[in-house]
């Protein structure tokens, strides 16, 4: 009873208060019924109630997980098991424009030093690309051979430092990679060894081992085999602890060009990646198309090159029609020392091509 009276009183003083600031008559309070509580019969009668089975789903929406398939690589039929020898290109082939000797880099006259500083233009493209300078510095011995790898990644965000990582490589008196000793953030800091073994066939495999120098469970293993005009190695990842296996295989012309690269992620026993890339070069022997196939071997996309006189790509044309324009400066060497790279791509609200990325690298090149 108390309760009705206090909203009787609430309900009279807002009418009142509303009243007043219209000045109006206040009208009289409105009339309260009593609400008789409904009645709930019980019933303790099993046949009253009613049981409804769920209604059965349609097949199509029933979740029906697809079996594992394990894909495997088109490796040519008539091709026979040869030796491993040309180290150089086997571990320089996913390494377009670097690799392990100084003429990977397509650099002239006898490096020592270069030094590069990546810098993105943080006036163009999407922020979450952007980047305050990486920074990759690689020392040569006279004969060409690639002795240390720094790389410098500074943070997207902020001007701190990111990723700092050193690698020194070591050979033998044969000229074959027999180690790779990988640092993080300090020289002092051993991460991890990589490990080149050969046999009669040449390289077999890379070992991979801890700080502690105990076998990390990963490794990488190579065979190779040719026919009368290629040149096929196929490149093993396996990942223990991860379960996951990348099998990668190479096809080379008799230049040593690479023409043909397909790549299968296998992960927990199936097959997550299949793809298929082709490479044409021009008579300078200038890679002229990247070619990027579906699984079925139709063309997903793809990527034509023009070159300058000297030898340096100064633009890339995608088959959608997106671009990439490049623009160098060059020392006495003809080896060039600034190089800008800008991306275009077609607007999302018109046909208008605009500016997705620009970057910039400033290289500085040491002589003997």
């Amino acid at each position: 009873m108390k309760k009705i009276n206090s909203l009787l009183l609430l309900i009279f003083c807002f009418t009142i208060a509303l009243g007043q600031k219209k000045k109006q008559k206040p009208l009289p309070p409105p009339k309260v019924e009593a609400i008789k509580p409904s009645v709930v019969e019980e019933t303790n009668k099993v046949s009253d109630i009613q049981y409804i089975s769920p209604p059965t789903l349609p097949n199509e929406n029933i979740n029906v997980q697809e079996s594992k398939v394990i894909e495997n690589l088109n490796l040519d039929s008539n091709a026979k098991k040869c030796a491993c020898d040309n180290v150089a290109i086997i571990l320089g082939a996913d390494k377009f424009g670097e690799g392990f000797m100084a003429k990977d880099f397509g650099l002239r006259g006898t490096v020592k030093n270069i030094k590069n500083v990546e810098k993105r233009d943080t006036l163009v493209g999407y922020s979450e690309t952007l980047s305050k300078g990486n920074t990759v510095d690689l020392t040569f011995s006279n004969q060409g051979f690639l002795q240390t790898y720094a790389k410098e990644m500074m943070d997207k965000w902020s001007k701190s430092q990111g990723l700092e990582s050193f690698s020194q490589v070591f050979y033998n008196d044969k000229n074959q990679i027999i180690n790779t000793e990988i640092y993080l953030g300090d020289k002092k800091n051993l991460m991890a060894k990589n490990h080149f073994l050969y046999n009669a066939m040449g390289l077999y495999e890379v070992e991979i081992t801890d700080k502690e120098k105990k076998t990390i469970k990963k490794k990488i293993t190579f065979e190779c085999s040719k026919t009368e005009n290629e040149f096929f190695v196929v490149k093993k990842e396996i990942n223990e602890e991860r379960k996951q296996e990348t099998n990668e295989m190479y096809v080379f012309n008799t230049k040593n060009q690479l023409i043909k690269k397909q790549e299968i992620f296998n992960s927990y026993r199936d097959t997550k990646r299949n793809k298929t890339s082709t490479f044409v070069y021009n008579n300078l022997g200038q890679l002229t198309e990247e070619n990027f196939l579906n699984q079925d071997g139709t063309m997903r996309d793809y990527l034509h090159h023009q070159y300058n006189p000297q030898g340096d790509v100064i633009k890339s044309v995608y088959k959608d029609g997106d671009y990439i324009v490049y623009d160098y400066k060059y020392d006495n060497q003809n080896n060039w020392i600034w190089k800008q790279k800008t991306s275009f791509e077609k607007s999302r609200f018109s046909d208008e091509m605009q500016i997705d990325e620009r970057l910039t690298w400033d290289r500085t090149i040491l002589y003997y």
